[in-house]
């Protein structure tokens, strides 16, 4: 449980930063 929830995280950050470089090509 505790790896998949490091995991969890991890994987939150590269959505959010893929989000982000999204964001900054359309602009």
């Amino acid at each position: 449980k505790e790896r998949k929830k490091k995991w969890d995280e991890r994987n939150q950050e590269a959505i959010s930063d893929a989000l982000k470089a999204l964001n900054e090509f359309d602009q």
